[in-house]
């Protein structure tokens, strides 16, 4: 990953609250995942979806 990707990546993980991105961080990843299937669950999927139309992802 280019140093320009992992740039924008952090800044997105910063303001949703995330630490940074890391290469072989498997607790990272997975506080990503635990808080989207936590968002799911809640039934605020809605806001899922808005933020990934808001990055582009």
């Amino acid at each position: 990953m280019s140093a320009d990707s992992i740039a924008r990546v952090d800044a997105r993980r910063t303001e949703l609250g995330f630490s940074p991105y890391t290469v072989t961080g498997t607790t990272v990843r997975l506080a990503t995942l635990d808080w989207t299937r936590h968002m799911v669950r809640q039934g605020r999927q809605a806001e899922v979806e808005s933020l990934c139309v808001h990055y582009g992802l």
